[in-house]
């Protein structure tokens, strides 16, 4: 059974710096949808894009990466971009 959350977005940021944190997000984005009808946006923020993570979501996930060669992952800047470029209707 999945339950009716179209309503809703998780927002997922992530530098994909080791294989665990990659395969967390695969498994993360697959619970989410195989549970609930609902919308899932990654960003994924990298120095270069590779594009793995892309061929190896799902693809009802909306994913955008951003370049960014800073050493730092400035979390609250770019949550800031994805709360302002969600349009989930309420």
């Amino acid at each position: 059974m999945r339950y009716d959350l179209k309503d809703i977005t998780f927002l997922i940021l992530v530098r994909i710096d080791t294989i665990e944190r990659m395969e967390n997000l695969l498994a993360s984005t697959a619970f989410l949808l195989s549970h609930f009808d609902t919308n899932v946006e990654v960003w994924e923020i990298s120095s270069y894009n590779n594009g793995i993570l892309k061929k190896l979501l799902n693809r009802k996930v909306n994913y955008t990466f951003t370049e960014d060669d800073d050493s730092i992952l400035f979390r609250t800047k770019y949550l800031n971009c994805m709360l302002s470029s969600v349009k989930t209707d309420s």
